[in-house]
Order: structure tokens, then sequence, then C-alpha cells
């Protein structure tokens, strides 16, 4: 599948318009991987994205005429969540701690230069914060748009991060701006539309006891997103992860951490070992040693002292 961008003289990058797409189809039959088209004013970049997972692009901003492509491993959520965005203007990333929701979001910035704009979800997330407030600058009084507001009239990618820990009372304020409305109403006289271009991710962790603070979504605000569930990789999709970040953990290691997150998916541990405490261990080990790496970025991160016992006699022995 293609995804089209096109750069402007001035710096900006934007998805091209579904018409737009259409006239290219029509007058340009072979397309290809790194294609620059010149469509009026436009310099058209063609990006293309596999289902297995690999993800080759060129900069849509690169000065040079023939750049060479940049090969990044990426999940196969990628190509599922652009899709989506595509289609449908937003998505909720649901899984567990470290399996890569933000590394993803920040990537699909990346790759169609997009602005970022980001609400991190937390008990106090108020509606000002969202929506803005009323402030005095200068002796006058002037209303100071929230996140949202911004991101609808501007465009680009909102991340409701860890989304479950807000009030679903305020988090309700998004709705109109997710249905067929597709529209933020700020006041009575001042209501927006939501940009073509402004796209919207949630992401959660799962609402169990190990995720304090989560609770479960309103059933109709979560109508609204298709939602990808991501998992912890398997030991081998890890092992590629970390080669291509020329990382290394000794074997013997990453399989205990295997029986770790087996027995958090059974029920019998009340934490899990992400992806991004093993990159950590990596570099950290060469520091502090072995052992002591251990200790600090997994065995202590459980509370209960049975835990970190069985734990500690999976990892060390």
């Amino acid at each position: 599948m293609y995804f089209y961008r096109y750069s402007t003289p001035e710096g900006g990058r934007y998805l091209l318009s579904k018409e737009e797409i259409r006239k290219i189809k029509e007058n340009v039959p072979n397309l290809s991987e790194g294609l620059k088209i010149k469509l009026s004013d436009k310099m058209l970049q063609i990006v293309k994205v596999s289902e297995d997972g690999r993800d080759l692009w060129v900069p849509a901003l690169s000065r040079t005429v023939y750049p060479d492509p940049i090969e990044r491993w990426v999940g196969s959520e990628i190509f599922e969540a652009i899709n989506i965005l595509y289609i449908d203007g937003q998505v909720a990333l649901i899984g567990e701690k470290g399996t890569g929701k933000n590394y993803l979001c920040e990537l699909i910035t990346e790759i169609f230069g997009l602005d970022y704009f980001q609400i991190a979800g937390s008990e106090d997330v108020r509606e000002a914060s969202i929506m803005g407030s009323t402030e005095v600058r200068q002796g006058e009084t002037k209303f100071v748009e929230g996140i949202l507001p911004q991101w609808a009239r501007k465009g680009g990618l909102l991340v409701i991060d860890e989304s479950n820990m807000i009030d679903p009372a305020i988090l309700m304020r998004i709705n109109e701006a997710t249905d067929f409305r597709r529209q933020v109403t700020v006041s009575k006289s001042t209501v927006i539309k939501r940009h073509d271009d402004a796209y919207l991710i949630l992401t959660l962790n799962p609402t169990t006891k190990t995720y304090a603070g989560t609770h479960n979504l309103n059933l109709a605000f979560l109508d609204r997103f298709p939602v990808i569930s991501f998992d912890l990789p398997t030991i081998e999709k890890e092992e590629e992860i970390l080669r291509r970040k020329n990382l290394t953990v000794p074997q013997k290691l990453h399989e205990a951490i295997g029986r770790v997150r087996e027995l958090y998916r059974e029920g019998k541990l009340s934490n899990t070992i992400s992806t991004r405490q093993i990159e950590k261990f990596a570099a950290l080990a060469e520091v502090v040693g072995y052992e002591r790496a251990v200790k600090i970025l997994f065995i202590n991160q459980y509370m209960d002292p049975e835990e970190r016992k069985t734990v500690e006699r999976l990892l060390l022995g």
C-alpha cells in the first residue's frame, strides 16, 4: 500500500487529498518507492509501508534528487495504525508498558511531518488544560486556547497518552471532534471545524491492579475508536529490535525474562518486564555490572517480597 505526501518551499509536509491521489494514479502508471512527482506547486513524495512490518521511506524534505531509502524495523502495528488514521482519522492503542505505543506515535509524526500535540493522562487533568482558560496578560483578559482547539485548527497528530487515567467526564469533551460533527466547541461563538489533517491517537494501559489509577473508558466514547492491541514481542522479535539498535542481552537472561512474562500472563506475577527495560539493561550493565543491572531494572520493580524472590530466582539462579 502507498501513502502520499508533498513538501512545500516553506518546509511544510502534508498528506495529499484523496482527489489529488486519484489524479496521480491516473497519470502515473508505475508508482515506485522514493519516486518524486511534480504536481503543480507541490513536490510529491511516494512512501510505501509493507505489511510484513518493514518500512522503507525517504524524508520528504530531502534536498537530494535521489535520496537513499532509510530502512527501519517497525512492528506490523504501524501499518495498521497508518491505514486506520488515513481512513478514520483516529485510533486507540492499548497494551502493556514499554511495548512501543508512544514510539509508534512519534514515528508516524516523523514519517508524515505532522505537528505533534500531547495530553499526558493523569487524574489531575482538568477541562481547562484541554479546552483552554481565561488569563490576564498585561492588564487584559484573554482566552488562551488549550491543546484540543489548537490541534483542531492547525491539524497534526494529537496523542492522549494513558487516556484511561483521565476523568471520563472530562474526556467526553472530545466526543464531538471524533464523531460525524468533527468539530470542537470552545464557546457559543467559537466552533472550530476539525482540520482535514488532524489525527488522534489514544494510548491506554490495561485496566488492571498493575496500573493504578486506570479505569474503563466510557463505551460511547471508546466506540469512536478502532482499537489496536499491543503485546510484548516474542523473544525472536525482541532480539531483532536489539540487533538493529546495536544492543546485546545474554541469551540465558533473555530466556529467563520470557519465563517471567509467562508467569505474568498466567496471573502469578503482578508485573512484567518490558522491551524498554531490556534496552536500558543493555546499556546499564556495562556501567554497574550484570548482576547489579538485573536487580535495578528487573528485580526491584517487584514490590511484593515473594514475587521478588521468584523473579530473582529465575533471573539470577
